[in-house]
This record gives structure tokens, sequence and C-alpha cells, in this order.
């Protein structure tokens, strides 16, 4: 998947992990330190790229019937949200949990998380 110019930029010479397919041309990518969201020219908004640093101490997550929010809780620097559609729910929350999981140093270098299954309130990452 080639990635937007605008998201290509911001991403610079690191190397982009996973990428995820929010729908329309909206791009998820991971790298090692953050997660990006491109979002595409729409009828109202122009495109934008939204960082969230992968420093995370808590990940929430809250599914509506349209739309999932991932709550990034980063202690005292407050919180941050990701809304991603609820279809791609589960698409966007692997990557993220890596990332996280990686840069908390769960995960030694040449380690990845393999599947992450969710059970109402309980997620088990292998």
């Amino acid at each position: 998947m080639s990635l937007p110019d605008l998201l290509a930029s911001a991403v610079g010479e690191g190397d982009v992990v996973a990428t995820v397919d929010l729908g329309g041309e909206d791009v998820l990518a991971v790298t090692a330190d953050r997660t990006l969201i491109y979002r595409a020219d729409g009828l109202l908004s122009d495109e934008s790229i939204e960082e969230y640093p992968h420093g995370a101490e808590r990940i929430d997550v809250s599914e509506g019937r349209r739309k999932t929010t991932f709550t990034l809780d980063y202690g005292l620097d407050g919180e941050e949200t990701v809304t991603v559609p609820a279809k791609r729910t589960d698409d966007a929350l692997h990557p993220l949990l890596a990332g996280v999981l990686s840069a908390a140093d769960v995960t030694d270098p040449g380690e990845s998380v393999l599947r992450t299954f969710r059970f109402s309130e309980l997620t088990l990452i292998i």
C-alpha cells in the first residue's frame, strides 16, 4: 500500500510497521514510536494527520454502533482519543497495542504481537 504524500512526509525517515485501511482514503499507520492517522479530503474538511505517541500507560476501548474510540491515557500528561469506524476496530487495535507494548519494553526486540483476542472487557494478547 502506498502512503499518501502528506502521511509519507509525516513519517519521514522512519519505517511504517503496519497500515490499516480505515475506509475511503483514510489510513492508520504505525511506526516504532507513534501511530498516525491520515484523514483524506472530504466535503467539510481538508486532509490532515493526527499523531499519537506510543508512551501510553493505558488504552480504553469504547465501541459504538458506527465508531470505536480508543482512549490513550498518558498519566499526568492527559489523554488522547483515536476514533475509527466500528468495522475496523480489531484491525486498528492490534497494531496500536503492539506499538504501545513495544514502547513500554513489554516486548523485547525481535518479539512481536501475533494476535489480539477481545472477550467483553478482557483482552488476550499473544
